[in-house]
């Protein structure tokens, strides 16, 4: 394992950690070249910045280095594009904190992503009930606070997102930590309200939108109701 990777594993470890993001600045600065020492300067700015001990110089620096051209150069020394998968534009303490890709790409990259990038963001397309139950097995889904799963990926081929795949989805341990969940396009029933709302793992759900499309029928005024008790401005479209 070279040094840039055993610091990357290091972050994704624990991403809460800016000790590990201060060193890795450091080693790009003393091995990254022109790019590694821009990252360097972007990581350092932007760790102030979101403790609130930053210095005079420090906003310029984020807003530079924040800009399209230098955030695709730091990606492509992370290694994207990576067969397909999309770092969201939200950088986070100087690295991407998001992915999104197509189902088949997610579950081929993920073991190499989570060991180089710290996102708690992660957007899936082309999902159905089969592939929700084998997303809640892999590792390190803990980190993430915003899953955002959708069945369309730009093709006609049907898929259905059902009850089967939300009794997966909220019955998973390791997304305790979800903030923020958005699902498309599915029947929403009153056992998919059940799921959400009975869930002992979706307890610090906070943001809820759920999307159906012309094929459902309209959810219950039961399921509507009990959702919106409980999410407030949460939406089905």
């Amino acid at each position: 394992m070279s040094d840039e990777t055993a610091l990357l594993s290091a972050i994704c470890a624990d991403p809460a950690d800016d000790t590990a993001r201060l060193v890795f600045a450091d080693f790009l600065q003393e091995h990254g070249g022109k790019v590694g020492d821009a990252w360097a300067r972007f990581v350092r700015a932007h760790v102030r910045l979101g403790t609130g001990t930053e210095t005079v110089g420090d906003v310029p620096i984020v807003q530079r280095f924040g800009k399209d051209y230098w955030l695709k150069l730091f990606a492509e020394r992370l290694g994207f594009p990576a067969g397909g998968a999309v770092l969201l534009e939200d950088w986070e303490r100087g690295f991407p904190n998001g992915l999104a890709a197509d189902y088949p790409v997610v579950r081929e990259q993920w073991p190499v992503l989570i060991e180089r990038v710290p996102f708690r963001q992660l957007r899936v397309g082309g999902i159905e009930d089969e592939a929700v139950e084998d997303l809640v097995m892999w590792p390190r889904l803990e980190r993430l606070t915003s899953l955002d799963l959708t069945i369309w990926d730009g093709t006609l081929v049907p898929r259905t997102l059902s009850e089967r795949g939300i009794a997966a989805l909220t019955n998973c341990p390791a997304l305790r930590g979800l903030e923020s969940l958005r699902l498309s396009f599915l029947d929403v029933t009153d056992r998919v309200a059940d799921l959400v709302l009975h869930s002992r793992y979706l307890t610090g759900l906070r943001n809820l939108v759920l999307r159906t499309d012309t094929s459902h029928p309209p959810p219950s005024r039961s399921a509507w109701d009990r959702l919106d008790a409980r999410f407030g401005d949460f939406v089905i479209q």
